[in-house]
């Protein structure tokens, strides 16, 4: 269990001190729509929204740190901002979020197989929710100090096992 506190008295001061406690590792629902927001457009001739190419992103990006509106640089900062510094060690909780995020979209892939079946069982929901290949997400940075990739796997299985398919199977018994 990750003791992990970003609205504590003083945050400011002691993120820098002990930053996987009091760094922010995440967006509220707000900030995140207003990053959404940001990052949506209209194509020409097409009246559907869309968010932005990674292309378009970096174009985007330089503009506003360049000559941006403040309101948007904000909007970039908050959204980057578990990402500055990153280490797992440093920000336990978006590592997390990251595999977990990763597991679901290897797990969506999955699903697009031939004769693919819904999982009727936990050993079933395990199996499509593991990673292809978990040491491909090891820290691979310059600090050493890094959460191993098992611990993190561990705490992703439990989280999956507690909000998705548990409550799943538990409607099926």
């Amino acid at each position: 269990m990750i003791y992990y506190d970003p609205f504590a008295f003083d945050w400011r001061r002691r993120r820098n001190e002990i930053p996987q406690t009091y760094w922010w590792q995440g967006l509220t629902m707000g900030r995140l729509e207003a990053v959404l927001d940001l990052l949506t457009v209209q194509s020409p001739g097409n009246p559907a929204e869309r968010v932005i190419s990674f292309g378009e992103f970096e174009q985007f990006y330089e503009q506003v740190l360049q000559n941006g509106q403040e309101r948007d640089r904000k909007t970039l900062a908050v959204a980057a901002n578990a990402l500055n510094g990153f280490r797992p060690s440093q920000r336990p909780v978006f590592c997390r979020m990251l595999l977990v995020q990763a597991r679901l979209y290897q797990a969506l892939l999955r699903t697009r197989a031939e004769g693919f079946r819904m999982p009727s069982n936990e050993d079933d929901w395990k199996m499509l929710l593991q990673l292809d290949d978990p040491q491909e997400f090891e820290w691979k940075g310059e600090h050493s100090d890094a959460v191993s990739i098992a611990v993190s796997l561990d705490a992703t299985d439990e989280y999956l096992r507690r909000f998705l398919y548990g409550p799943r199977l538990a409607q099926h018994v």
